[in-house]
């Protein structure tokens, strides 16, 4: 096992000073030095080629420790000294941009045509798994939904236009995708004037109406609460019509939510553990400052609806752990990582084995030990990271508080 030192990113939708935990985890973790004025954003634990954590005890960045004996024979053929997935912890003060993320395919395409904005050639679902009380939103409303916003919003429906309402209300049971498709493009496709006529009615509805918005029983206060809250973030923003036809989340700490690539998603508010699959590809709309891609992000989204509930990933047992704690592991459906969680209380141990590849593991509370199978020894507490290598057998035990570790992992 290797203790690594990871980067904290600035972005200004972050925590600032001392009230992200993102920063709070790199002061403790590695003597990271906080700033009070300035937004800590983004943890980022892995070793893609931009911001690689570094080995504390070699100052080595963490590629040059990654070969076939560390990652395992397997994955090392397949991702060479680069390890498949990107761990990161989010420290959320203000929403992030309604973004989608590219697959394999469109992925290449972007990175070979505009490789400034893209960053590089692959795919990048990920996994958003709530360290305190998340909101976020996620993939598109079911077209009921919709319809009900439609009839229910006067503004949104003077957005869109007559025309382009009616024909979703009489096409979506027939063909769900496609009305969504030309619904968005309209959307997406609106002028400035029109955004800068309609959105001021919009936020003015949802304040006269409060638990009235949207209607019953889709609408409420939660939905007209968030949207003055994120228009006092980005006044008269596309975001915010197009926040009405997506999922509203909320999430408790140790649930989860799985976004396919092609999904759009915004987080909003919270502390999140992060996985995904090494990318840094964002296709963007709204919210946002920096570069949109509206042509793309129409063009690719897989305009599959569904609930909420629908992307939540829950927890199962761990089959490879053993001791008195306990450990769960959250599995989407890629071959790029799972995500362990092991909860100790006071005085408890466990040991998990047999994990096959490389894995990155950090102390989100409580203090205590590891311990690895050739008898080396770590004290631990909330931001410490380290690299595990494949095959290596780690007994993890917590001192007189409860323990709580978060370890990413491909097999």
């Amino acid at each position: 096992m290797y203790r690594l030192k990871c980067q904290v990113m600035e972005y200004d939708w972050g925590r600032v000073g001392n009230n992200s935990l993102a920063a709070q985890f790199a002061k403790n973790g590695s003597g990271f030095e906080v700033n009070e004025e300035k937004p800590y954003a983004e943890l980022w634990m892995g070793s893609y080629p931009s911001c690689p954590s570094t080995v504390i005890q070699t100052g080595q960045s963490l590629d040059k420790i990654l070969t076939p004996e560390t990652m395992g024979q397997k994955i090392y053929e397949k991702y060479g000294n680069q390890l498949p997935f990107l761990f990161k912890v989010l420290s959320i003060d203000k929403v992030l941009s309604l973004q989608a993320h590219p697959d394999k395919k469109l992925a290449k395409e972007l990175h070979a045509n505009d490789p400034e904005n893209y960053k590089d050639d692959n795919h990048k679902p990920e996994m958003a798994l709530a360290l305190t009380q998340f909101q976020g939103l996620c993939g598109f409303r079911q077209g009921e939904q919709i319809v009900s916003f439609l009839k229910n919003i006067p503004p949104l429906r003077e957005f869109v236009g007559e025309e382009a309402a009616v024909e979703f209300e009489k096409e979506y049971k027939k063909n769900e995708k496609d009305a969504l498709r030309k619904l968005f493009d309209v959307m997406m496709n609106n002028d400035n004037d029109k955004l800068e006529k309609y959105a001021p009615k919009l936020v003015q509805f949802a304040k006269d109406t409060d638990e009235d918005f949207g209607g019953k029983p889709f609408g409420g206060h939660d939905l007209s609460a968030l949207i003055l809250r994120l228009n006092s973030q980005y006044p008269n923003d596309i975001g915010l019509f197009i926040t009405l036809i997506l999922n509203h989340v909320d999430l408790k700490p140790g649930e989860s939510i799985f976004l396919r690539a092609l999904d759009p998603h915004a987080y909003i508010a919270g502390n999140i553990i992060e996985c995904m699959a090494s990318s840094d590809n964002v296709i963007r709309s709204g919210f946002t400052s920096k570069f949109k891609d509206k042509g793309t992000l129409i063009k690719s989204l897989t305009y599959e609806t569904g609930t909420a509930d629908d992307q939540l990933t829950r927890p199962v047992p761990f089959p490879k752990a053993h001791g008195t704690g306990k450990t769960v592991v959250y599995k989407p459906p890629i071959e790029e990582f799972n995500i362990l969680q092991t909860t100790l209380a006071p005085e408890q141990s466990q040991t998990i084995r047999d994990i096959t590849g490389p894995s990155i593991l950090i102390v989100v509370e409580g203090n205590g030990l590891l311990k690895g199978e050739n008898g080396d020894t770590a004290s631990i507490s909330p931001g410490f990271v380290f690299f595990i290598s494949a095959n290596y057998p780690l007994t993890i035990s917590s001192s007189s508080k409860t323990l709580i570790v978060y370890q990413a992992y491909c097999e």
